[in-house]
């Protein structure tokens, strides 16, 4: 089983990859919006944050 989250908040896939085997994180433009900082700055953190190993894949 993979687990993923469904956010783009930075830091609570930060604080959740600590204690949980992350596998990814799945988001879409509104969770982005949300958020209130431009994707282009979202995307690579929330790849830094589960250690700079996950893709970002257009759907």
């Amino acid at each position: 089983m993979e687990l993923y989250l469904d956010t783009a908040d930075v830091s609570a896939v930060k604080r959740l990859a600590r204690v949980l085997p992350l596998h990814g994180v799945t988001t879409n433009p509104s969770i982005v919006a949300k958020e209130g900082k431009p994707i282009w700055e979202v995307l690579p953190a929330l790849r830094d944050a589960l250690g700079g190993t996950a893709s970002c894949l257009p759907r």
